[in-house]
């Protein structure tokens, strides 16, 4: 019976959190097609691609209310919906506006995805085995990623990303069914009868200590990772390394490759890590130290090159699930949902700011400081590392003081 409950929460968790990912990161494949065909710049490039973003960090809280009151298969089966006439309406437009909306529109669709896994995975899995779930759930996410890296790129040349958005629109819809009909209703739980009540519960969250412990490092690193992955890294490997599209895919497909890796490895081995002592803030810290310093190797001169800095910057942002583990694993479980997605509006709000940001940074450096195109992309990631480095020191700042504290 355990085994049979596991796969029916896993599996149609994983398909969502695929797809999410999937969408979160293909624009940065068909980014050469939109911005030829619309005639777009970088910053409004960025823009359209954001609006997935800001979408998706509007509907947090309510998210976080909706999925502690009425479970995460309601919940992220009605806004999968949401996705698929995003992904429809995309295929179908013609101007920046609409295609704004639309990319909207996917966004507050799959705003649930991760977190709606979260909250079921802590409603159905006892909490030495809830780290582990995270991760294997990121094994899901990261397969998205390494379908729009060289497989992207290969049907790019055959289909039209229009064809391919309308095939997401149906895999979406196909995907909210088997979340409605396969995930079983969870077990009863003492809930807040009121929606103020449940409110007060999001305002108890902000006025933590510890959540603004964690949340600048839970955010402006991984805000700054989920902004390149999802749009700028193929710019910057084609405009600064020289790379071409082919290139930077197969590149992009490595990284993927690469982080699937790390999560199942995460996925694996988290249990025994614990036993040995090493628990999940021990290595969320670790991780995101070097993914700061893969940032900043990438804009300081060194004979390394690129490569392994991509790498390092992979490999620390494969924690970031952690982050969630680390804020939520004392709290009750009816505050799972809005606990995580309180600091995942963060998250997103920063993702939105970060990649409509990085496009105005290299359009200001090219216009206002007359730079090369290269060195405008140069100057802006030398901008995020100056802002992740110091979110990292706020974090181990108060790591004394706050790592070992419930929420």
């Amino acid at each position: 019976m355990f085994v049979s409950i596991r796969v029916r929460i896993y599996l149609p968790f994983a398909c969502a959190y695929f797809l999410s990912y999937l969408l979160r990161t293909i624009n940065a494949v068909v980014s050469p097609e939109l911005s030829r065909e619309l005639d777009l710049g970088p910053a409004a490039l960025g823009l359209l691609t954001s609006a997935y973003f800001l979408a998706f960090c509007a509907i947090q809280l309510p998210n976080g209310i909706f999925l502690d009151r009425f479970g995460p298969r309601r919940t992220e089966a009605a806004l999968l919906l949401f996705t698929a006439v995003g992904c429809a309406l995309f295929s179908l437009g013609e101007s920046l506006t609409t295609l704004t909306i639309a990319r909207a529109l996917i966004g507050l669709g799959v705003s649930a995805c991760l977190m709606g896994s979260l909250k079921a995975i802590s409603l159905w899995f006892p909490s030495e085995r809830q780290p582990s779930m995270a991760n294997w759930i990121m094994v899901a996410g990261a397969l998205g990623a390494v379908a729009t890296t060289v497989p992207l790129e290969f049907a790019i040349q055959y289909v039209s990303w229009r064809v391919l958005f309308a095939a997401a629109a149906v895999a979406t819809l196909c995907a909210s069914a088997f979340m409605f009909f396969t995930v079983p209703d969870p077990p009863q739980a003492r809930v807040p009868t009121t929606f103020s009540q449940q409110w007060q519960g999001v305002v108890d969250i902000f006025r933590s200590p510890r959540f603004w412990w964690i949340v600048p490092v839970a955010s402006v690193p991984m805000g700054c990772y989920m902004a390149i992955q999802s749009l700028w890294a193929v710019p910057w490997m084609m405009d600064v390394e020289g790379m071409s599209r082919a290139q930077a895919a197969q590149r992009l497909f490595n990284l993927a490759v690469f982080q699937l890796i790390c999560y199942f490895c995460l996925s694996l081995g988290q249990r025994a890590l614990t036993r040995h002592g090493i628990e999940p803030r021990h290595i969320y810290a670790v991780g995101i130290g070097l993914h700061v310093l893969g940032i900043i190797g990438m804009v300081l001169p060194h004979s390394l090159g690129y490569l392994p800095m991509w790498y390092l910057m992979t490999l620390g942002a494969a924690v970031n699930v952690l982050s969630f583990t680390v804020f939520t694993q004392n709290l009750a479980k009816d505050m799972v949902g809005r606990a995580a997605t309180a600091m995942n509006q963060i998250l997103f709000a920063a993702c939105f700011a970060l990649q409509w940001g990085i496009g105005a940074l290299v359009e200001l450096g090219m216009s206002a400081y007359a730079l090369s195109k290269q060195a405008a992309f140069v100057m802006t990631f030398a901008c995020l590392a100056v802002a992740q480095a110091l979110t990292y020191l706020w974090f181990v700042r108060g790591w004394r003081r706050f790592s070992h504290l419930p929420a």
